[in-house]
């Protein structure tokens, strides 16, 4: 096939997209160059998306509609696109890639070398695929999922007494297989271990290869962390772990693992993060009591403020008291108050540290602890208490996502202010309050309704990297994954259930303000919520949004506010909520919104951009 570009010209691409994500203003700069400076990374934005897709069209789409057509010369040059992405033994942490494109391709490579009875090539190909799915799918999900190549590696191993496969061919299946052995906690399978392990120690080398030594040290760090994840789920579903069929495989690998400690061998890998699967795994398999695990975790995190890198003490931090708030809260014996005193005093020490970081780092691996730090958390305390830690962890780290919710609560609020004078019958029920104390206590139901925009979209915070990619279409992986963003607030703030009908309500709205109004589409498709009223309105503020960036959102359609009050009205009782759909034609209403989307849209990008502050703009209306 002849192509338009190198596969060289996408990096190239990335990287330049890349370097317009990363501009800096300061509090100095005139909100004129700033805007300007935004419009002119939007026209950027707008060519290196055509030439990305031109790209990908080219080199994927076409062979994944007829893979069948896929010559040895295209083969080659697909192999060239993957190793770009991510080279060989490279770091993707440490990369600037496309972890979607990237399993694309990886997925068309497996499939023509089995067909093609390429076992050497085929073990290469499925290590990506196994590679890809981890970046893609696990790396933004809350819990890691089982892979779906797990019996396909399974039997590529057998094929290690063979002479079907070669040289380094072998390593990779090796680590294929050590990838995929994790499926998530709900599967886990001590059974499925030992057999993994097994494979590992009976095809190595003697003596072993430095490589083979890090895939095998690799796998039995990550085999405590999976265990003691799986304990903790074990306690909140109640159920038993066979400890005496499991304790023997552990306890051998513990023993191993802390020879290759005591004596320095760990090749490269973070002592820090394999000292902290020991201590969690000994107390999950009995050897520790809870007060000297908690004991334990004390003096790592005092190690920990001494590391010289701020990313590092956060990683650290985020870490290790994900960990010591979960079991102190799951497990300890101690009365719940004091348990929360404990926990909170350790939250107010390791927060400011939490907080500058992720305004400076920023990716999808440090966004994932501050996740797991914030759902650990979330345990011991109200909604109250967390709600500023967790908009500055999540949205105000992020300008973007800051620009977009401050624009979905400005255009809300229009639609709120008419309706609860025009319609206040329409909010009946919203909070478990009746139409009565909406009208008398109408500022505080504004005020709730900001809040349920201003964490609306914290589930993004879990893939800012995809949700932000406006370089080229989204894969089908990747809106499977946005897909999920919805239900992510209750994977940061975990009690809802426990809080009141204030915090119920930013929960429902959250969750549900991608479902249409008669809940036949969208997503989640879930029962609707006497909060639905809400939902309404931030369904079209943040249609309204995505469909007129023109400084963020270069894909956008650019149409006028009267074309989209035209769409919302055909769709008026199916996607969309009648009443709110209703507002939209009130002069009021209609003149606000296109201030908004205008006007309104460069001054809440100069302060966000500038200050990194939440604007109060001009009423006037």
């Amino acid at each position: 096939m002849k192509y338009t570009y190198p596969p060289s010209e996408y990096m190239q691409q990335l990287l330049e997209y890349n370097a317009l994500e990363k501009l800096v203003f300061t509090p100095t700069d005139s909100k004129a160059h700033i805007i300007a400076t935004l419009e002119q990374r939007s026209a950027k934005k707008r060519v290196i998306a055509d030439i990305a897709n031109t790209i990908i069209r080219e080199y994927v789409e076409t062979f994944e509609k007829e893979p069948d057509i896929l010559r040895a010369e295209d083969v080659e040059a697909l192999e060239s696109f993957a190793d770009i992405l991510i080279p060989d033994g490279g770091r993707p942490g440490k990369l600037v890639t496309d972890f979607g494109i990237y399993y694309r391709i990886s997925k068309l490579l497996t499939d023509y070398y089995r067909k093609q009875e390429d076992w050497d090539r085929y073990a290469f190909a499925l290590n990506r695929c196994t590679l890809g799915f981890d970046l893609l799918i696990n790396a933004h999900a809350f819990k890691n999922q089982a892979s779906p190549y797990f019996d396909d590696s399974l039997a590529l191993s057998r094929q290690l007494d063979s002479d079907k496969l070669h040289g380094r061919a072998r390593s990779k299946v090796l680590l294929t297989l050590t990838r995929v052995a994790y499926g998530g906690v709900s599967q886990f399978s001590a059974a499925k271990l030992r057999e993994v392990n097994s494979v590992l120690l009976s095809h190595m080398e003697q003596p072993p290869t430095e490589y083979e030594e890090k895939i095998l040290l690799s796998f039995h760090v990550s085999l405590l962390d999976y265990f003691s994840d799986y304990c903790i789920y074990a306690r909140d579903c109640g159920l038993a772990i066979d400890l005496p069929s499991i304790r023997p495989f552990l306890m051998g690998i513990c023993g191993g693992l802390r020879e290759r400690l005591e004596q320095d061998r760990l090749l490269g890998m973070d002592s820090g993060q394999l000292r902290l699967n020991l201590l969690t795994c000994d107390f999950f398999l009995g050897n520790l009591t809870l007060e000297a695990m908690l004991d334990g975790l004390s003096t790592m995190q005092e190690e920990v403020w001494h590391q010289p890198s701020p990313l590092a003490q956060a990683f650290g931090l985020a870490g290790i008291n994900s960990i010591f708030l979960t079991v102190l809260y799951k497990f300890s014996p101690l009365p719940k108050d004091e348990i929360c005193r404990i926990c909170r005093k350790r939250i107010q020490e390791v927060i400011p540290k939490m907080i500058a970081v992720s305004q400076m780092a920023n990716n999808v691996y440090f966004n994932r602890f501050i996740v797991m730090f914030l759902h650990a958390a979330s345990l011991t305390g109200s909604f109250d208490e967390f709600a500023e830690i967790i908009l500055e962890t999540t949205v105000y780290a992020d300008k973007p996502l800051f620009v977009h919710t401050a624009m979905v609560r400005e255009m809300s609020l229009a639609i709120f202010d008419y309706m609860v004078a025009a319609t206040p019958e329409a909010f009946d029920g919203v909070a478990g309050k009746n139409m009565t104390y909406i009208l008398q206590h109408s500022v505080k139901m504004r005020q709730l309704l900001s809040d349920c925009c201003m964490y609306h979209d914290v589930g993004k915070f879990f893939m800012l990297d995809i949700v932000g990619n406006s370089m080229r279409h989204l894969t089908e992986d990747e809106f499977r994954l946005i897909k999920e963003h919805p239900g992510h607030f209750e994977h940061i703030f975990q009690t809802v259930g426990e809080q009141d009908e204030r915090v119920k309500c930013i929960h429902d709205c959250a969750l549900t303000h991608h479902l249409w109004h008669d809940g036949t589409a969208g997503y989640p498709l879930i029962p609707q919520t006497k909060n639905r009223p809400f939902a309404d309105i931030l369904a079209i503020a943040d249609s309204i949004d995505a469909s007129t960036d023109f400084l963020g959102r270069p894909y956008n359609s650019g149409k006028t506010i009267d074309q989209l009050i035209t769409e919302f009205q055909a769709q008026s009782g199916t996607k969309y909520g009648p009443e709110a759909v209703a507002a939209l034609s009130a002069p009021s209403v209609r003149d606000r919104l296109q201030y908004l989307i205008n006007d309104g849209r460069r001054e809440i990008y100069y302060q966000i951009y500038a200050f990194n502050r939440l604007p109060e703009l001009e009423k006037g209306f």
